[in-house]
């Protein structure tokens, strides 16, 4: 009964901090939980560099197909201009389920006071291209298929996500499971 209690109370507590849950709003797109560019020295040598660092889950998690078992936090992005590279760090839900974690390079084309712009072309089947919106403090990673490589591969945008986005939408599909019943 006091685990009934307090499952009722936190979901109750949820409702009140975050309000009504709702679906993240396209045209703004969601935020990751962290956002930050800083100037930076890097390595023995001392380069100087810009450092871009934000973290989130991806919504949706086409990797991982939507599992609930990904953390709020379960990715990461970090960029250094000087290097003009990206990389991209994260846990992803193979079959099985097991947890996987993925380290993926992506190579800078653009970078300027707007935004960042970065390719992965090394994967078999997609190009992915990684987009940073400094304005909108946007992240937001583009699947593209390469041509009949591997046929049934479809286009897919994904957006980095905080934790409050995150919770409501997860109170929404709980909503909607129990009305459902």
């Amino acid at each position: 009964m006091k685990v009934l209690r307090l499952l009722v109370t936190l979901v109750l507590s949820l409702e009140l901090s975050f309000g009504q849950a709702t679906e993240p709003n396209p045209k703004a797109g969601p935020h990751p939980e962290e956002f930050q560019i800083v100037n930076v020295v890097v390595g023995a040598k001392r380069i100087p560099t810009f450092w871009f660092h934000a973290a989130g889950k991806w919504w949706p998690d086409v990797d991982s197909a939507d599992s609930p078992l990904v953390g709020p936090i379960s990715a990461e992005i970090r960029c250094f201009k000087a290097f003009e590279f990206c990389e991209r760090v994260g846990a992803i839900i193979a079959p099985g389920p097991h947890t996987v974690v993925v380290v993926q390079d992506f190579d800078v084309l653009r970078w300027d006071s707007t935004e960042i712009i970065a390719v992965d072309s090394e994967e078999t089947c997609d190009v992915l291209t990684l987009r940073i919106e400094f304005s909108k403090e946007r992240v937001s990673l583009d699947r593209a298929p390469k041509g009949n490589v591997c046929p049934g591969e479809i286009a897919s945008t994904s957006f980095l996500e905080g934790i409050r986005e995150a919770l409501d939408r997860q109170l929404n599909d709980l909503r909607e499971k129990a009305r459902k019943r």
